[in-house]
């Protein structure tokens, strides 16, 4: 490829990236109609970020200034897009989600040195810290990773053994499941019940652990973060207990 049309490529990638972050200007989240305008802007977005990752665009100084603070003021677009995300799993294509993560992943490691307004020399570093600890990214994460996508063809025969296997195991895992999740809700919880709390919350998001728990210890089979992960939707559903959301036995 010529030098010229390097440049053109180049030149189009970066204006696709600072026209969709400037369309967030136009948005807000007063109605129903405008947040799907949001979370849908936020697809472009993070695929047009993307685009200009894996093509190791390096923006010039003069770029940065102009990006960082429209990246800044996007952040609450691109949370409610992974909350959107997170809630409307499975996606209608996988390898598309993977490419708006991926985007998001240039986001958190390449926009750090990106200012925070016009002028600043703060950067966005911290706002986008604090982003991934706010967002569940983690569970986008986790969905993507756990994902079996096209275990059966279209034309499966569902009377072949694999099939009749696949049938049967996925029985026990509704059991499993219904034992665990259906007999009572999450927000019903007594005071001293956050040990079956958590196992609960622990077989919701991440499904049967890895080991059987003992008695000595009845949060085994998670690794560290999905511990930490379950902990703090915990923490948040005992904050909110306190407010007078949940209800006591």
């Amino acid at each position: 490829m010529c030098s010229s049309s390097r440049m053109d490529k180049r030149a189009k990638l970066v204006t696709e990236v600072i026209e969709s972050l400037k369309r967030f200007g136009k948005l807000n989240f007063s109605s129903r109609q405008e947040y799907q305008k949001i979370v849908d802007n936020a697809e472009d977005c993070l695929f047009a970020i993307y685009k200009a990752g894996i093509s190791q665009v390096k923006f010039t100084p003069e770029e940065k200034t102009e990006i960082g603070p429209l990246v800044h003021q996007s952040l609450p677009a691109l949370g409610s897009r992974i909350s959107y995300i997170v809630s409307h799993f499975p996606p209608t294509s996988v390898e598309n989600s993977k490419i708006e993560r991926s985007g998001l992943q240039f986001v958190l490691d390449d926009f750090k040195d990106l200012p925070a307004s016009t002028g600043s020399a703060a950067t966005i570093e911290k706002d986008l810290s604090d982003f991934e600890i706010a967002e569940d990214i983690e569970g986008w994460d986790d969905y993507l990773k756990n994902l079996v996508v096209d275990y059966l063809s279209p034309d499966a025969d569902w009377g072949c053994e694999d099939v009749q296997k696949w049938k049967t195991e996925a029985k026990k895992q509704q059991q499993t499941y219904f034992e665990l999740l259906g007999d009572r809700d999450w927000d019903v919880v007594d005071k001293g019940e956050w040990t079956l709390l958590r196992q609960k919350v622990g077989y919701g998001v991440y499904g049967p652990p890895s080991t059987v728990p003992t008695e000595g210890n009845k949060y085994t089979g998670y690794d560290d973060k999905q511990l930490e992960h379950i902990e703090k939707i915990c923490v948040k559903l005992k904050r909110n207990r306190r407010k007078g959301v949940l209800r006591t036995l």
